[in-house]
């Protein structure tokens, strides 16, 4: 099955408050499944614990290290994330629950998320994969790490 790239989606679908219904084709969901899980291998691989997870699972249980979300609905696609393991623990939410936003701990896990996830999407982009730093919101304040495609041939193959 190819891989339909997800930009297609992103670019064509309507506003994000006429789309409540507007999601990618099952068969579109599979192959990007396909490239989460190669990416998945890969980073393991190298050593990166990482998770697959369809965008519209509780973040809650997710494991630290690179979560590769399967997108169905906006941003579509595969698209990284990084949660570190500082996250879960009780000082971390201590400060989100205090909604302290100008706190040192709150800028380290944001820079280190940042720094995590360029090294990621890095080290999928060395094996052959397409990776894409797009603007997650217009803005340029925040991107999402998009994995395109995956190589036709492993690395390992090469």
């Amino acid at each position: 099955m190819p891989v339909v790239d997800a930009r297609q989606f992103y670019w064509s679908a309507p506003p994000f408050e006429e789309q409540p219904l507007f999601r990618a084709p099952e068969e579109v969901m599979t192959g990007w499944t396909e490239v989460a899980n190669q990416a998945q291998v890969e980073l393991e691989r190298f050593g990166l614990p990482a998770t697959v997870m369809r965008a519209e699972e509780d973040f809650s249980v997710a494991s630290p290290g690179v979560q590769i979300l399967v997108c169905s609905a906006r941003p579509f696609g595969v698209v990284l994330n990084w949660e570190p393991p500082i996250a879960g623990t009780p000082e971390f939410t201590k400060v989100v629950l205090d909604g302290a936003v100008n706190s040192p701990l709150l800028t380290y896990v944001a820079k280190g998320r940042i720094a995590m996830l360029d090294a990621s999407a890095a080290i999928l982009n060395s094996a052959g994969f397409i990776t894409m730093k797009d603007y997650a919101n217009g803005d340029g304040s925040t991107y999402d790490y998009r994995v395109l495609f995956a190589p036709k041939v492993s690395i390992i193959e090469r």
